[in-house]
């Protein structure tokens, strides 16, 4: 998905994919937030810790001479059995930046 500044618009893409594979974070995160099966590419290594702790499937660390691309297991895409843990955190997170603080209270 391109660049936007349509939050709304970007995240109405993500609920309407088949699928997600990314490498980065907030597409692992939103992603799952819109109910949209995700596999993470474990570029950095908060991308696996993401996927293990939200039992999200990945692509492991391929170091350089190791397995052969035709090797690599490919994930198949799951939805996250934790994902009211992210929805519960996202919210938490939102309420305490200090653009949003009071809107709630």
């Amino acid at each position: 998905i391109p660049y936007s500044p349509d939050v709304a618009g970007i995240l109405e893409k993500l609920s309407e994919a088949k699928g997600i594979y990314s490498a980065r974070l907030h597409g692992l995160i939103l992603g799952a937030l819109c109910g949209t099966p995700v596999a993470g590419i474990n570029l950095l290594p908060k991308i696996g810790y993401l996927c293990e702790e939200m039992n999200l499937p990945f692509f492991p660390t391929i170091s350089a001479g190791g397995q052969k691309s035709g090797e690599i297991p490919v994930p198949k895409l799951a939805e996250s059995d934790k994902i009211e843990i992210m929805r519960k955190r996202a919210e938490e997170n939102w309420k305490v930046l200090p653009l949003h603080k009071g809107e709630s209270e």
